[in-house]
């Protein structure tokens, strides 16, 4: 026979099974020894075996444990099966001397979680413990799990936190995203951009930043472009530094034409120049009537290495070479609607510089004008011009002297022209010019 201790008030540690005659955990064909109950586990069914006292005994519990999985005790007397339906086994009684000769199972009902009592073990009304119910926030709590995917604190389930180590109150992963100023690393559940570090959620995962994800994230810039992601942000985007953007100056936190030399090949340095006869190499960059050149700075021509000049001068220089009227011009489109916009607000002013010269006593001279065309390539407003320098104002030394203009950009301009006159007066055509440059600036 056997014999039973059981205790604890919570109904759960622990139910001890002895052998009734020796005291020892081992009777029969099987051993006793003892269980422990978890916190919402609860016996529902007893089987055991009677003769004149209790031989065996065997619990199944409502989580499917059947404990032990051999009958504690022996084989003697007959088969007896104990349980209520919808009960649970709330305590036991009996009598014993040096054996176990009866026992009564005392049954409860499971609580019922909607009848608005605390009752059961639930922590507080319906809810917690094995109700089966999560208590809400502000509810009582003995752990974690009594309430609804929030911590049980000082016994009070407490506020969804974005440092609590759970996924909850709205967060798309556990403690970021959703409402938490934390955004996801990458690999991280996510369900909109927003949620992610990289600001990248595809598949509902935050994904790695990537240079052509449509998305501004790592170092970019604006999206897709600048920092380290090795695309140029083109005129209007977002940059930080000049390398940002897409061969234009970063203004104002915009990449911007604003502020650069809008001229192309405006020094003659682009394309090959004539260092000796035949000097036939004809501006690179620009549309050109009669025999313009660029030509070296070190061929025997008018100018040298150390004639008067710009100090930042490059190796070549423009020249009207020998034809009594040439001219070269380029037209520089404006395209950026940052620009356009600043332009009709009358907010924009042009700059128009470069060096022009000529040999000796000869009034040989370039004349360079800006002119300013609107959407159907008319000229509009007051064009700017630099020049002629003539060998009075280079007081008949071969040279180059510095010239600069500026003047208001009109309204409704789209496009600007930039002519270079060359003008023969004596012999060859030696009007000289370098260093050409068109600037925007607002203000």
């Amino acid at each position: 026979s056997i014999s039973i201790t059981y205790g604890a008030p919570d109904e759960t540690t622990p139910v001890v099974c002895r052998d009734g005659v020796t005291g020892g955990t081992q009777s029969g064909s099987a051993g006793c020894g003892s269980f422990t109950l978890g916190s919402d586990e609860k016996i529902i069914k007893v089987i055991g075996r009677y003769g004149t006292a209790v031989d065996a005994l065997q619990f199944v519990t409502n989580k499917g444990r059947t404990i032990p999985d051999l009958k504690c005790g022996g084989t003697g007397g007959g088969d007896f099966i104990e349980k209520k339906d919808g009960y649970y086994l709330s305590y036991i009684s009996g009598t014993t001397a040096e054996r176990l000769y009866s026992i009564q199972f005392y049954w409860a009902p499971f609580p019922v979680n909607n009848n608005t009592l605390k009752d059961g073990d639930e922590t507080d009304v319906d809810c917690g413990g094995s109700s089966g119910n999560k208590c809400a926030v502000g509810k009582t709590c003995k752990v974690n799990t009594d309430c609804d995917n929030v911590l049980c604190t000082s016994g009070v389930c407490q506020s969804p936190s974005c440092s609590d180590g759970l996924k909850n109150g709205g967060e798309a992963d556990v403690d970021c995203g959703g409402p938490c100023s934390t955004r996801c690393d990458n690999g991280k559940t996510c369900s909109s951009t927003t949620d992610c570090v990289s600001k990248v959620c595809s598949g509902s995962q935050c994904q790695a930043p990537m240079n052509h994800d449509n998305v501004m994230n790592g170092d970019e810039t604006d999206v897709d472009c600048g920092g380290s992601s090795g695309n140029k942000c083109a005129v209007g985007k977002t940059c930080k530094v000049n390398t940002d953007c897409d061969n234009v100056l970063c203004t104002g936190g915009f990449c911007s034409i604003l502020g650069m030399n809008l001229v192309v090949n405006g020094d003659a340095e682009t394309g090959d120049c004539s260092n000796k006869l035949p000097y036939d190499k004809q501006p690179t960059g620009w549309k050109y009537t009669g025999l313009p050149i660029q030509v070296a700075y070190a061929a025997d021509w008018d100018l040298s290495a150390t004639t008067p000049g710009p100090s930042d001068r490059g190796q070549c220089y423009f020249t009207g070479y020998y034809k009594a009227s040439n001219s070269m011009s380029q037209t520089i489109n404006i395209n950026d609607a940052t620009t356009l916009s600043l332009i009709d607000s009358g907010k924009v002013s042009a700059n128009l510089s470069g060096w022009l010269g000529g040999y000796l006593g000869q009034d040989d001279n370039a004349k360079v004008t800006l002119n300013f065309n609107n959407q159907d390539g008319t000229k509009i407003g007051s064009a700017i011009t630099i020049g002629p320098v003539l060998s009075s104002d280079r007081k008949s030394i071969t040279g180059l002297v510095a010239r600069q203009s500026a003047g208001k950009v009109p309204a409704g301009t789209r496009s600007m022209n930039v002519l270079v006159d060359f003008t023969l007066t004596y012999g060859d055509n030696d009007g000289c010019v370098d260093n050409i440059a068109v600037v925007l600036s607002s203000g």
